[in-house]
């Protein structure tokens, strides 16, 4: 396994915006972080597994053949107040994990 990623992210944060950050701003990329810089209260997380076929780009980047059979990671995390802070998506290799 050596020179292969084993997890590929991505993120959208639907309340920067609210937060007062821009698109080029460095936004802490874990999210207990995120909640202490800004002062959010954490509320609930839902998460999804499935499997599908992975597309060029993520299987480029995770070191495996296009259509390799992959695991999704689909959260969504929100504030206590219900309202959406992060939607992430993450794929992983099977047998990188």
């Amino acid at each position: 396994m050596a020179g292969r990623s084993n997890l590929y992210q991505q993120a959208a944060l639907p309340l920067a915006r609210a937060l007062g950050l821009k698109p080029d701003d460095v936004v802490p990329h874990i999210l207990l972080d995120l909640v202490r810089e800004f002062g959010l209260a954490l509320g609930r997380a839902n998460e999804f597994a499935s499997f599908e076929t992975g597309e060029e780009m993520v299987c480029s980047q995770l070191g495996v053949a296009d259509g390799a059979k992959l695991l999704r990671l689909d959260r969504i995390a929100h504030t206590r107040d219900g309202v959406p802070l992060e939607w992430r998506v993450s794929y992983m290799f099977p047998e990188a994990a």
